[in-house]
């Protein structure tokens, strides 16, 4: 009784309605950046809703929307049947921000999508080292300057981060 069978079906997972972000990989301090979406639609008619960006501190969870000069948080969209719709919003990146959450959340009707990504921002700052080299014999005495660390032509944005002073005997 060698009887066998086989059995074969297509499964497809998808939302009548998706948000698909278009972010930046990182941004810096005091950058003006675009962040836009795409709002897919697959559904069998025309669908008209609102889509909200919200930019949250990593570090406290806290709603930062106002310290990015995002003003106007939520879009109107309309998305044509089988097509899709774009939405954007323009912030402005303050100092010291480390790492912010964007969240995207689509709603129309029904349906409803959303996306929430982690975004770094890099400093603006660069970290200077300044070496001098000093040769000092044995049971004597040198006075060092290092002018270049005093008089930098950036006092007034500089922060010193350490000093260090390395010793060795050859």
């Amino acid at each position: 009784d060698m009887k066998i069978g086989s059995l074969e079906a297509t499964t497809v997972t998808q939302k009548e309605l998706m948000v698909l972000p278009n972010v930046p990989r990182f941004m810096r301090e005091g950058d003006t950046v675009v962040l836009a979406t795409r709002i897919s639609n697959l559904a069998d008619r025309d669908l008209s809703g609102s889509v909200k960006l919200s930019i949250v501190d990593a570090a406290s969870n806290r709603v930062v929307d106002q310290a990015y000069a995002l003003t106007a948080p939520d879009v109107r969209f309309t998305a044509p049947r089988m097509g899709s719709a774009v939405a954007s919003w323009k912030i402005i990146v303050p100092s010291g921000s480390g790492v912010v959450l964007y969240r995207i959340v689509a709603k129309a009707g029904a349906f409803s999508d959303g996306e929430e990504g982690p975004i770094p921002v890099l400093t603006n700052r660069m970290l200077v080292t300044e070496t001098l080299p000093l040769n000092i014999r044995g049971g004597t005495t040198r006075t060092a300057e290092l002018p270049k660390l005093l008089r930098s032509g950036s006092e007034t944005t500089a922060r010193n981060v350490r000093l260090t002073l390395s010793m060795t005997s050859n």
